[in-house]
């Protein structure tokens, strides 16, 4: 009875070591999707009717963060059609929260892209800068196993031009 139960361990402890090893391989190598390589652009042009609380007289985070001191926990959300070399290819929708008060206010920003063939999530720390930074966390579709970086440059207070460069 002993070794069985030694050797159910045993079973046990290699099934859950294969399956860290397959948990760890996700999103490198031959699981990439085609598209979730190499460089690209487009850009976002926002809807106004996005939802913000906590801000005077805007529901626009950069103009918000440039108030004086917006509340530790203002909120903004909001969606807008994403286009590349001029046609419609898909849709982003954001979500923003301040976590930094006072001059240098900044917020954390949450973004999900849908686009024709897949799904990208982008994560990173906004502030009132015209040009942003944040990490490509994951994709769906084509863009399966992306990861890397964007660079977010504001155009406008209602377009945003998006570089994503993948990292293999």
């Amino acid at each position: 009875m002993k070794g069985r139960h030694i050797a159910a361990l045993g079973t046990t402890a290699a099934l859950a070591v294969g399956g860290t090893t397959v948990a760890v391989g996700q999103g490198t190598g031959g699981t990439l999707g085609p598209k979730a390589q190499g460089s690209t652009t487009f850009q976002v042009r926002f809807s106004e009717d996005g939802f913000g609380v906590h801000c005077a007289d805007t529901n626009n985070l950069r103009k918000c963060l440039r108030q004086r001191s917006p509340r530790i926990g203002s909120l903004f959300s909001g969606n807008g059609a994403v286009f590349q070399d001029g046609a419609r290819v898909g849709r982003a929708h954001f979500t923003s929260i301040v976590t930094q008060r006072g001059r240098n206010a900044d917020a954390l920003f949450l973004v999900s892209v849908r686009l024709d063939d897949g799904t990208l999530s982008l994560q990173g720390v906004s502030g009132d800068e015209d040009v942003t930074t944040s990490a490509i966390t994951g994709g769906t579709g084509a863009y399966a196993g992306a990861r890397g970086y964007s660079r977010e440059e504001s155009v406008s207070d209602d377009r945003v031009n998006v570089t994503l460069t993948f990292i293999p």
